[in-house]
């Protein structure tokens, strides 16, 4: 790469410039003389142009490649101009995917730099993303790295871009072949343009890419995207969980039944839990893809063309590694790891909430041992405050300056807002939202994030007072990509290619209030709005497409002693899967079809007495009657007392019955 710059004043270029003579030019300036009045204001404008060959010391770059581009530049063409033209259009990329606002404009801008951060990683021409900057060890394309990154783009709408990295990964990335005649796993680390860089077999690199692939299709319900990218996901299935020919450091350990290989923070190996999970998260999504292509697909129908065969070889697997890994979280030996925690989240091979993820959180807050005794929180008290509630990676990290990262605090805080969906309350979603706005405290002057946080001691960089960003910035994954994700926990969207939308808001308990607009499930794009307005919480989504669509969203309420939750859709009482226990009812319908069109999802708290029905609640009087009348004559659920959705005497006679015994 061959970076050229130049200073714009007074019109034409400056005439001063000064380099220095050593053979890397590392050092030098260029600059004018600009005289400023009093009360008047001067421009100028800096720029920088790069170039590429295929080797070093090429002579023609700068005035085949370069040159031209200053020329125009210094041809009448404005820094101003090409500044608004930039503006624009970034704004309209944002425009066709997510939006996100709530009544914090800190998390606003947030959101819109995540993507933007994420999005300036990526090679929009060839697909691959690159992990970070600043660092020049980091520009390059982890394969882990860009399907994590893949997964947030396709979940907020850029699929496009999504996939394009999935492309990066199939036709670029070099791969060598194994004995068994297919290609084998991904390399650590490559080049944009697909060179290896660290070959070092680390499992992870490969189990990523069906995980990615089904998330891809969830979003879009496209079928034939799969059969493209097919025989990687067999590849990467088959290479992922049996010795490699190649490299012995990959491996099935039978006696175990787990894989060994490099660890996600590519310092140590062994038969990790992440690792593990990885695999597993990987093989259960090859067997499904092998099984909708075998459905689907298939000229002669479903079993014709060994799909099915692929899919039993998968799921085999994985079900030897899930009894692998399960024995050694029963060991509780691993050393203390974020990592870990990827278990629940994102692979869900254990539920959130479960005992084995559990146990690791455990560890991490410092309130259980490890099978040895050992007690190695990750979570950071308030010994350095600038480093108070913020997670390590592990315990022991030596890495740089061993502070916490990014990453890792997000990551915690993630386990929590997916934990909120069986916990009542706000108090999950709540730690999940104070991870977030510790690090918006750590963020740049530009508003990106970074891989390790420095305190205000010794591990700053040199000359340094409060510049706390370390080792790369911004980065995708490790901070940018991350934070986009954070926010859309908030939303809880499991994207359904069969075609039902469906979303599990959490709001934190000190908003009232958020929004997130063109959210993409195949051709659909829907608007929802979460409100909570003292005893009701209300959705409405909004059809920005038009098309009619299934829809389930969860809706929480405080369950709070006798009262009840009363679900109506568009003003009809409707029945909803209720759990009194945490305090969520989940709701089905259909959002209604026309552009614009609207569908509002009401709950509100309502005395625990069937026959008060109206307001004002906590008194039975004719209003109540008149409305079970009118609702037992039109079939509204409201009238259905007994619950068996037959509107019949058993139903007058529990009103009746209600009523006379009057509200408690």
């Amino acid at each position: 790469v061959y970076l050229a710059a130049a200073i714009k004043v007074n019109g034409g270029p400056v005439r001063g410039f000064w380099s220095d003579t050593s053979g890397d030019q590392d050092r030098g300036w260029i600059g004018d003389k600009l005289t400023i009045p009093a009360g008047a204001t001067r421009s100028f404008g800096l720029y920088i142009v790069g170039g590429f060959d295929e080797f070093a010391g090429a002579a023609g770059t700068y005035t085949n490649q370069q040159a031209p581009v200053l020329d125009q530049l210094f041809g009448g063409v404005s820094l101003g101009g090409l500044t608004s033209q930039t503006k624009s259009s970034w704004e309209s990329w944002l425009a066709d995917g997510v939006g996100f606002t709530c009544p914090d404009p800190a998390y606003n801008e947030l959101f819109k730099r995540g993507l933007l951060g994420t999005a300036l990683h990526l090679d929009h021409e060839h697909g691959g993303i690159i992990a970070g900057m600043h660092n020049g060890a980091y520009p390059y394309v982890w394969p882990r790295d860009a399907a994590w990154a893949a997964i947030t783009l396709a979940r907020t709408g850029h699929v496009d871009e999504a996939k394009n990295i999935f492309g990066f990964l199939r036709d670029i990335a070099y791969r060598d072949v194994e004995g068994w005649g297919r290609k084998g796993f991904w390399k650590q680390k490559y080049t944009t343009d697909g060179y290896t860089i660290w070959g070092t077999p680390q499992v992870d690199e490969t189990s990523c890419y069906p995980w990615g692939i089904r998330y891809i299709y969830d979003v879009t319900g496209d079928v034939s995207f799969l059969e493209d990218h097919y025989d990687e996901v067999y590849e990467a299935a088959i290479a992922s969980s049996q010795d490699s020919t190649n490299d012995n450091r990959l491996r099935y350990e039978e006696s175990v039944d787990l894989v060994y290989s490099m660890n996600l923070w590519e310092d140590s190996f062994d038969v990790f839990n992440y690792s593990n999970a990885s695999v597993i998260r990987g093989l259960e999504d090859a067997a499904q893809i092998a099984g909708i292509l075998d459905q689907n697909v298939c000229p002669g129908g479903p079993g014709t063309c060994n799909y099915h065969n692929d899919k039993a070889l998968f799921e085999a697997r994985a079900d030897a590694i899930r009894g692998g890994l399960d024995a050694r979280l029963a060991w509780n030996g691993e050393n203390s790891d974020i990592s870990q925690l990827g278990i629940a989240y994102p692979f869900e091979i254990y539920p959130v909430g479960s005992a084995r993820p559990q146990l690791i959180l455990d560890r991490l807050n410092g309130f259980a041992p490890d099978a040895f005794g050992n007690v190695q929180p990750l979570l950071r008290g308030p010994g350095i405050a600038e480093w108070d509630g913020l997670v390590d990676r592990y315990w022991g990290d030596g890495y740089w300056n061993g502070g916490p990262w990014f990453l890792t605090t997000l990551w915690f805080g993630a386990y929590h807002a997916e934990r909120n969906d069986v916990t009542v309350g706000t108090a999950d979603i709540d730690v999940h939202k104070e991870k977030i706005d510790l690090l918006i405290g750590h963020l740049g002057p530009m508003g990106f994030g970074t891989e390790q946080i420095a305190d205000y001691g010794n591990t700053l960089y040199p000359g340094q007072t409060d510049y706390t960003l370390q080792t790369a910035y911004p980065n995708a994954w490790e901070s940018m990509s991350f934070l986009v994700d954070a926010v859309m926990l908030f939303l809880g969207y499991e994207p359904d290619p069969d075609g039902t939308f469906r979303v599990k808001p959490k709001l934190p308990g000190d908003w009232d209030e958020m929004r997130f607009d063109n959210v993409t499930l195949g051709s659909h794009r829907v608007d929802v709005f979460v409100e909570r307005e003292g005893d009701t919480g209300r959705h409405t989504l909004t059809n920005r497409t038009g098309a009619a669509l299934p829809f389930e969203t969860v809706v929480r309420y405080d369950p709070i002693g006798d009262t009840m939750p009363l679900v109506r859709v568009n003003g009809v009482t409707v029945a909803a899967d209720v759990n009194d226990a945490i305090g969520a009812a989940t709701v089905t319908g259909t959002i209604s079809a026309g552009v614009g069109a609207q569908t509002i999802i009401e709950l509100t708290m309502v005395p625990g007495c069937p026959a008060d029905l109206a307001e004002p609640f906590g008194v039975l009087d004719l209003a109540d009657i008149n409305t079970f009348v009118v609702g037992f004559t039109t079939q509204d659920l409201i009238a259905d007392l007994t619950g068996d959705g037959v509107f019949d005497l058993a139903d007058i006679n529990a009103f009746v019955t209600s009523f006379l015994a009057g509200c408690p």
